[in-house]
């Protein structure tokens, strides 16, 4: 494994255990994304919440991680720039990913080459806010410098971190430990999407600056 891959899991790893970055995004996590999946879980037709809570969370995670990265004090978007930015995520995800879906389903070799090529586009339309085809644009010529590594990352440890869900459903949830179930649930659901939104994002910020 190359130096620059270990680095870039080792980054992703500590990520969601760090004190700095757990102090300042772990009650917007709560808030944003425990409580709505919480609700989505219990009444099924307001899927759209837990979508909704995940995507104002993104832009809150990403100023942490940049104000981390630089060792500066984090300050807490403000609310309309949060929504701004989520939407602007949303638009540029509504377009790339059903055609990633599409070709997934086809025909799984176009569908991985599409994933690869709009890796960062998540990222790119939140820091930079840009449009939805100027994201995608840049976010393919970033991905052709290391985006197949990123995504063999992505893939591994979504067969790593499956099993500890499966396994926490099956014990828990199943079995009348509601509680602790949950308690797994959101901590598992917190280490997931930090680090795989970490990797991602260290990953785009190794690209940048080899482009």
């Amino acid at each position: 494994m190359s130096t620059l891959k270990a680095n870039l899991i080792s980054k992703s790893l500590s990520t969601p255990f760090n004190t700095e970055v757990v102090q300042k995004t772990v009650p917007s996590f709560i808030c944003l994304v425990g409580i709505t999946s919480l609700i989505a879980g219990f009444y099924p037709a307001l899927w759209f919440l837990d979508l909704i809570g995940g995507l104002l969370f993104f832009p809150i995670l990403m100023t942490s991680l940049r104000s981390y990265e630089k060792k500066s004090s984090f300050l807490y978007p403000k609310t309309n720039l949060i929504v701004k930015k989520a939407w602007k995520v949303f638009i540029v995800n509504l377009i790339t990913i059903p055609c990633i879906i599409g070709g997934l389903i086809f025909l799984i070799i176009p569908g991985l080459i599409l994933m690869k090529r709009y890796l960062y586009v998540g990222v790119i339309s939140e820091m930079e806010m840009l449009g939805p085809l100027e994201s995608m644009r840049k976010s393919r010529y970033l991905a052709e410098i290391n985006g197949w590594k990123v995504l063999g990352l992505i893939v591994i440890f979504v067969m790593i971190f499956l099993p500890f869900n499966l396994i926490n459903y099956l014990l828990f949830m199943r079995e009348g430990f509601i509680f602790l179930g949950l308690i797994l649930n959101y901590f598992l659901g917190w280490v997931s999407y930090v680090f795989f939104n970490s990797l991602v994002f260290y990953g785009y910020k190794d690209a940048y600056l080899y482009s």
